[in-house]
This record gives C-alpha cells, sequence and structure tokens, in this order.
C-alpha cells in the first residue's frame, strides 16, 4: 500500500507546529534584520489567490506568528528549477524534497519535516471493477493501468524507484501546473488514475 514516512496525528502535529516556530524565534537573533526568506513554490501569494497545500498554509501561518522577523517571498518555478535556484539565491526554502548524497551538496535538510503530507494514495475514476486496496505492481501489470505523475515531487524512496523502473505505465508529467492538469486529465479519461 502508499505510506510515506512521516503521518502524525493532529496532537503531534500541533507539539510539532509549537516546537518548531520555538525553535525558529529562539534561533533568530534578537533586535536584528528582518530574515528574508525565498521560497521556491507553484502559489505565488503577491499574485493573489489561496494557497492551495497545507505545508504552504503553514508557512505562512508561521511567518504572521513571527511578524516582522522574517519575511517570505514566494517565488514561481518549476521542479526543475528549484534546485538550481537553491545553487544561486541565498536563504532558499524547498520543502518535501527527497533527501539524496547529490543533493546534500546543495542543501540542509532538517531532521523533521515542516509539514506531515498524507499517505499516497492511487486516484482512479471510472474504474468500479478495481479493489479499494491494490498495489503500484497490480495496478499496473494486472490492472493495465496508466497513472499520471508529477515530475519532480518525491512520492517515497521506493515508490520513486518503482515509477523509474516502469516508467513506461506512468504519464510522468512536468510543469507548474502539473497536479491540477493530471487531475483534469483523469476526469477526461486520458489517464487511468493519479498518484497523490
Amino acid at each position: 500500500m502508499f505510506n510515506n514516512s512521516f503521518i502524525f496525528g493532529p496532537a503531534v502535529m500541533k507539539t510539532l507546529t509549537f516546537t518548531s516556530l520555538l525553535l525558529l524565534c529562539i534561533c533568530l537573533p534578537a533586535h536584528s534584520e528582518t530574515l528574508d526568506i525565498q521560497v521556491m513554490a507553484d502559489f505565488v501569494p503577491q499574485d493573489g489567490g489561496n494557497p492551495e497545500n497545507e505545508a504552504t498554509t503553514f508557512l505562512l501561518a508561521a511567518a504572521a506568528e513571527l511578524g516582522d522577523e522574517i519575511s517570505l517571498h514566494f517565488i514561481p518555478a518549476s521542479r526543475l528549477r528549484e534546485w538550481q535556484q537553491l545553487r544561486k539565491m541565498n536563504n532558499v526554502c524547498l520543502y518535501n524534497k527527497l533527501k539524496t548524497p547529490q543533493r546534500e551538496v546543495h542543501a540542509v535538510f532538517s531532521q523533521y519535516p515542516l509539514m506531515a503530507f498524507p499517505s499516497n494514495k492511487l486516484v482512479v475514476f471510472n474504474k468500479p471493477t478495481i479493489p479499494d486496496a491494490i498495489t503500484l505492481l497490480q495496478a499496473i501489470y494486472y490492472y493495465d493501468l496508466t497513472i499520471g505523475v508529477t515530475k519532480g515531487r518525491s512520492y517515497s524512496e521506493e515508490i520513486d524507484k518503482f515509477v523509474s523502473l516502469n516508467d513506461e505505465h506512468f504519464f510522468i508529467l512536468d510543469g507548474a501546473t502539473n497536479a491540477p492538469r493530471l487531475g483534469q486529465m483523469l476526469f477526461q479519461n486520458k489517464i487511468d488514475a493519479v498518484l497523490e
């Protein structure tokens, strides 16, 4: 089945959020200049609109709580460009990224996640014969599904490896609006399922 490494209940999430904010406050020097943090994301609040994921909502709430001590600036970026911008800019924050030796050269990975994401789910539309619980192996070989995935997103080390070894069964979409586009393609029956 699909599981991420970090899944916490509401009480643990409140504790993690409070602890993260407390640590961030302690780490910032008293009476210092505002710390400017650039966040590479699909969501850019300067252009209006509401955040569509909990991690962005969490970052905005943390910034509001800290007031003038930090300033978040969201920069639109494709998944591929994020790592290039990380090397070129100071104080860049990326989240939900898989830790690899190559990436450790350019980034510091936090011990604990900023946000706990729910388990991966295989979202299937208009396929009533598919059971409620199946493995990816069954999905592609027994049910012959074409599954949409977002390029550059980490679904977990095990699932990422499975996708790369069986990429002919996956529709891999790149771009800043890839997740909503995959949803549209699913409801238009252009793909059979989406890994989300």
